[in-house]
């Protein structure tokens, strides 16, 4: 269901009564309670010493993916996440944040220890929905987030006096989308006007690093290279044939060996050179 814009909140939601500061979880439970703060999936168990511990919905947003459509329905089982991928999990309890107080997103500390980096995302002022805590694996492994599990913790904190301006904004799991300023995206024909080109194997350093580059550049030159090889096999294999009666068994065997290891050796002693003489 769509989430009701700020301006039809009640007035009990729009301010809290509370003194300047964290919230504790007397506070939290006693303001969850009263239909505030935490409006819906809202479990007693996740209210921590100071924070709250949110839970995974069912639905994702590849942000990643070049696809057209990244929104992910999990019906059954779980999300895997890929290594160096990142997704944002819509959160299953829904949030009303009053207008004098803010609302600090932080990962939880066991998924750190899994390879995910911390998040540190904020809810502003008047926020109203459901949050999207984007979560980056950083390691090799394949990691599993089930819906219902708790994947980061919040804390309120409560501001001295409302904000003048509160937060208006649309949110992905309310518009089945996630916003994703691709505006902010450089554009090819600007790169290339700073110098930059995307793909070659200076980029291909500076993003990855020089162990990364340097195997592009091995493949980029044993491609090129390789159907002279096959050529000087075919050739060779060739000259064996026509010959093959005159030669004895032995000697055809070495011919092929020497002719394969002089060529690998002419490749390799080629990649050496430009590779010594590349700057």
């Amino acid at each position: 269901m769509r989430g009701k814009p700020l301006v039809f909140r009640s007035i009990e939601l729009m301010t809290i009564n509370y003194p300047s500061g964290t919230l504790t979880d007397e506070d939290i439970i006693d303001c969850a309670r009263n239909g505030k703060l935490i409006i819906e999936e809202f479990q007693v168990e996740n209210v921590k010493q100071a924070c709250y511990e949110l839970r995974a919905s069912n639905i994702f947003f590849e942000t990643s993916s070049p696809k057209e459509d990244k929104r992910i329905v999990i019906n059954d089982g779980s999300y895997v996440l890929r290594p160096n991928n990142y997704v944002t999990v819509i959160t299953s309890e829904k949030l009303a944040i009053p207008d004098n107080m803010v609302a600090r997103i932080l990962t939880k500390g066991v998924l750190f220890s899994l390879g995910i980096l911390p998040v540190n995302t904020y809810a502003d002022a008047g926020f109203d929905g459901r949050l999207g805590v984007t979560l980056y694996n950083f390691s090799r492994r394949y990691i599993e987030i089930q819906p219902g599990q708790a994947i980061a913790k919040i804390e309120f904190t409560v501001l001295p006096k409302a904000v003048t301006r509160p937060y208006h904004g649309q949110h992905g799991f309310e518009t089945d989308i996630w916003p994703i300023p691709t505006h902010l995206y450089a554009a090819l024909d600007d790169l290339r006007a700073r110098g930059i080109e995307p793909g070659t194997l200076e980029e291909l350093e500076l993003t990855y690093g020089a162990s990364v580059a340097d195997i592009q550049r091995q493949l980029t030159y044993y491609t090129k290279w390789i159907w002279l090889e096959l050529l000087l096999m075919i050739v060779l294999f060739g000259i064996v044939l026509a010959f093959y009666r005159r030669l004895p068994l032995f000697a055809s065997i070495v011919i092929g060996v020497v002719s394969n290891v002089v060529t690998h050796l002419v490749l390799l002693a080629g990649y050496w050179y430009r590779s010594k003489h590349k700057h």
